[in-house]
């Protein structure tokens, strides 16, 4: 199998193609920009070079003509890909010193065609199924000094009795490093150093194998925030588990870490016998999303099998308008050979033809299970919108997850006249879900984005009114939103203004999911947020979405983070009446009943929430 450097710049692309060439056995590397395509591609061998021509800082041509200028990278074969289709971009790419050039969007069997002359030559063979698994890593992973300078392995002990995982401990303080790694090992565990936020990077892309990354805040040149955020950008919470280690405690430091995408922050001196505790359960998280148990779905879905279908041309990214949707009526495109067939796709208004070239992310908002929620430039109506992908990397959990999309799609149609412009957009075996969002949106329009300090008593339930407002229309159909969150609403300051932009079609579509897939119905009981106990465990009523609103509004009113309002108590109710200094009674109580750790102690929905609420508004 070959080792392929990616170098694209827009996130859907990226992790659709990656995805695709990895179940077809390749090792793939990323890089989201020129400067550090040539500085991977310097530091480490490759096979072949996928290089997209219109990246930040350096552009392709450039970071092309700079690898063919070096004495130890001249050689790598490199394919042009760019979603311009003139003869004169082609010549300018080949002129720069690509090898191949190829047009967006990418058509995998044609540019598998283009790449295997040049692994022919290198005498790699294409492999139609998933890679075998890779031999385990040695004890420490050692990197030549010419490559990484400041990455140092541990020195090990004896090896341990069993591999229990491989964890990059990045530290700018010696002593830190040294003593966690050698802990580490004589736990079985094998252990990277790493003094810098580059170094770091740069081991995460040579090392075959890093399970859980232990990460230190403050660092000289880049910190350790900004590491975090550059392997978010390629690797989910699930993917690779990052700790905060830091002696920062400040809750502000947390909450900041948290959002970023670290799950989990721990303060110095460490604990080890907690941090370890820490360690093994969130490793045991990873590899439970690594294998689905197929005796444990509980209600075997019937799928049909999509024959292969002739090479036919892209349907091009202007025919598809968020105004008019076109509807699909062909089934998709058969998935790789290592993947379970799919159910076919029936015709829907809702569900469209979709280019992801189309869109470019602007900046993310979460991660859930199935992919990151982001905001998005549709850069054909030059028009925002909300963004979230659907995937799976089990190819035994690809068909549960087409069927799982059509059955909701069904049950959407109730609420759909609520969110009359969004689509769902097909890709390979991923989902794209589409919600425009009004063409003047602004980041701080976000009502996430508004809350940190206390809202005066009246605007916070004026607030309230607004988002009860917005679930209506559900709980009338004795329907539920399931995905409600600070990030799921618009918000211009007046009664009544809260515009809800997110349908919570991804987060049914996971819950329908998590009910015949183990693995994430794993991942779900652990996720907290919004989401209160019933909901975790797959059981999800309109009251579930009275949690969700009612947390929001006790952030704005208290002006305290998710992460405060739901520290556990020895009560299980959640203390917020602490964190105002007054509030009648009736107010508080109608809060309480929003937020019950107990489904039937709430109120039934949001009908007869909003109903109680006029009394004080």
């Amino acid at each position: 199998m070959a080792k392929i450097l990616l170098v694209e710049d827009n996130e859907l692309n990226r992790d659709m193609l990656s995805r695709r060439l990895r179940r077809r056995g390749h090792e793939i590397v990323i890089a989201i920009d020129g400067a550090e395509a040539v500085a991977i591609a310097t530091a480490q061998p490759f096979d072949i070079v996928l290089m997209d021509m219109s990246l930040p800082e350096i552009d392709g041509w450039e970071a092309t003509r700079r690898l063919k200028a070096q004495e130890s990278t001249r050689h790598l074969p490199i394919i042009a890909l760019t979603a311009h289709a003139m003869k004169g971009d082609k010549d300018k790419a080949l002129e720069a010193g690509c090898d191949a050039y190829d047009t967006k969007p990418v058509d995998l069997k044609r540019l598998l065609g283009k790449m295997q002359p040049f692994l022919t030559e290198l005498g790699v063979e294409e492999n139609e199924s998933a890679a075998a698994p890779e031999p385990p890593p040695p004890a420490v992973k050692t990197v030549p000094a010419a490559e990484v300078q400041k990455a140092r392995p541990v020195s090990p002990p004896p090896a341990p009795a069993e591999d229990a995982g491989t964890i990059l401990v990045v530290d700018d303080n010696e002593n830190n490093r040294d003593m966690l790694g050698r802990r580490l090992l004589r736990r079985g565990y094998k252990a990277l150093l790493a003094d810098t936020g580059e170094a770091a990077l740069e081991m995460l892309q040579s090392a075959k194998r890093i399970d859980l990354i232990l990460l230190d805040i403050m660092m000289p040149g880049m910190d350790g925030l900004e590491v975090l955020r550059r392997i978010r950008q390629t690797h989910s919470r699930t993917q690779l588990p990052i700790f905060i280690v830091t002696a920062k405690s400040q809750s502000s430091d947390v909450i900041e870490a948290l959002e970023i995408g670290a799950n989990d922050y721990i303060t110095k001196p460490v604990d080890f016998d907690v941090t370890l505790a820490r360690i093994q359960n969130h490793l045991l998280m990873t590899q439970s999303a690594e294998a689905v148990v197929p005796a444990e779905v509980s209600e075997p879905v019937a799928v049909s099998a999509v024959p292969e279908k002739p090479e036919r041309p892209e349907t091009p990214a202007a025919a598809v308008s968020l105004g008019q949707p076109a509807a699909v009526s062909e089934t998709p495109a058969a998935v790789s050979a290592a993947a379970a067939p799919v159910a076919s796709t029936p015709a829907n208004s809702l569900l469209v033809s979709f280019t992801p070239e189309r869109y470019q992310v602007q900046y993310q908002l979460r991660q859930e299970l199935l992919g990151p929620v982001t905001v998005a430039l549709d850069q054909n109506s030059d028009a925002p919108v909300l963004f979230q992908t659907l995937a799976v990397d089990a190819p035994a959990t690809v068909q549960l997850l087409h069927s799982c999309v059509n059955q909701e799609l069904k049950q959407f149609e109730q609420v759909r006249s609520q969110f009359p412009d969004s689509q769902i957009g097909q890709a390979d075996d991923a989902y794209f879900l589409i919600h425009p969002l009004r063409r003047d949106f602004e980041k701080d329009h976000l009502l996430q984005n508004q809350l940190g300090d206390p809202w005066p008593l009246a605007k916070a339930l004026s607030l309230m009114n607004g988002l009860l407002e917005c679930l209506e229309p559900f709980h009338r159909q004795d329907l539920f939103h399931g995905g409600l969150g600070a990030d799921s609403f618009v918000y211009s300051g007046g009664y009544a203004s809260a515009t809800l932009v997110d349908s919570g079609l991804g987060k049914r579509i996971l819950l329908r999911l998590a009910k015949q897939s183990a693995e994430h119905r794993r991942h779900l009981l652990m996720q907290r947020g919004y989401q209160p106990l019933e909901q975790r465990v797959g059981r999800v009523l309109p009251s579930s979405d009275l949690y969700a609103a009612g947390l929001v509004g006790l952030q704005a009113l208290t002006g305290q983070s998710l992460q405060v309002l739901t520290t556990p108590t020895a009560s299980r109710d959640l203390q917020w009446r602490s964190y105002v200094k007054s509030v009648p009674l009736s107010v508080a109580d109608w809060f309480d009943q929003l937020i019950r750790q107990e489904a039937t102690g709430r109120f039934k929905n949001a009908i007869e929430a909003r109903s109680r609420l006029q009394a004080f508004l």
